[in-house]
């Protein structure tokens, strides 16, 4: 990484960004980072600390659709401290020295950000007929996002690279898997963005990315080149998958919430309670324009004496 902030990679640049807008104190940040080494996800904050990690969906999880049991989830309360997780993820990465790359990525990794947001209510200067409102917005409790950045392993020939043994193992993995992706992706372009018939489960890696493909979030891909005429084919190739990319129409269909799924009883306990809040401080607050009333009532009758 650079001695400037000016020559950050993605990944510290998101950090700061995120910890300048967490500087009111009311965001709450948390950080995790694995790796999806030949179709094994691993921790690469909890490093032989524990059992391999399993991917299932869940659609009561209030993070999303897509859970890894095992994975932990670091608080992190600065930039610094991050940066610092960050910097000892990418040291457990996968890596080795091939006839084109001396440091090879053999896994992709992925690095999440989950933020959490309390919703601040500003009832002191709202009008009599506004409190209410805002206090039942309050009641929705927090409002939740997360960051997924994903360094993708490149793909690889072997004749070009010279891997063997252990390391044409990993470049078989990573090369399915960059498949499997392109698959889902041409899937998703072909069809104007429908994700019916898309291959999510051909890989690990397209079933870690479902949620961002499917749900209403925002993407953005980067394609790393080689300049080289060497690399023409694998530039093209790079090329055109960024293009079909270009082309989806990521679904909108937001998260509706079923009939069924409501607790009408919770709802109405919340709501009776952001109503009895709402009356007490009307109540409290015609009393103070009373008190001010009276004060200024008795100051105008002295003035009157006098």
């Amino acid at each position: 990484h650079a001695d400037g902030a000016h020559d950050e990679g993605v990944l510290p640049r998101a950090l700061r960004r995120v910890f300048a807008a967490a500087a009111d104190g009311v965001l709450t940040v948390w950080l995790s980072c694995m790796q999806l080494y030949q179709e094994k996800l691993e921790d690469l904050l909890n490093v032989g600390g524990g059992s391999a990690l399993r991917l299932r969906e869940d659609g009561a999880d209030p993070w999303g659709p897509v859970v890894i049991d095992g994975l932990v989830r670091h608080p992190v309360a600065s930039l610094e401290q991050a940066l610092q997780l960050v910097a000892f993820a990418d040291a457990n990465r996968a890596v080795c020295a091939t006839q084109m790359n001396w440091s090879s990525s053999r896994s992709h990794a992925v690095f999440s950000l989950f933020m959490e947001r309390e919703k601040a209510v500003a009832v002191a200067d709202a009008a009599p007929g506004e409190v209410t409102q805002l206090l039942l917005e309050a009641s929705k409790g927090p409002r939740r996002t997360k960051l997924h950045i994903v360094d993708l392993a490149g793909s690889e020939r072997v004749k070009k690279t010279g891997a063997v043994g252990v390391a044409a193992d990993e470049a078989k993995a990573t090369n399915m898997s960059l498949l499997a992706l392109g698959r889902v992706v041409a899937a998703l372009a072909s069809d104007g963005g429908g994700a019916a018939h898309a291959p999510f489960r051909d890989s690990k890696l397209t079933r870690l990315l479902q949620d961002a493909f499917s749900g209403g979030s925002r993407v953005a891909l980067l394609v790393a080149l080689n300049p080289t005429a060497a690399q023409l084919q694998e530039s093209e190739a790079s090329l055109q998958f960024g293009l079909r990319a270009v082309a989806i129409k990521q679904i909108q269909a937001r998260r509706k919430t079923s009939v069924d799924d409501v607790d009408y009883r919770a709802l109405c306990a919340r709501q009776e309670e952001a109503l009895q809040a709402a009356q007490q401080l009307l109540h409290e607050r015609e009393e103070a324009l009373g008190r001010a009333a009276a004060a200024a009532r008795d100051g105008a009758a002295r003035e009157a004496l006098l």
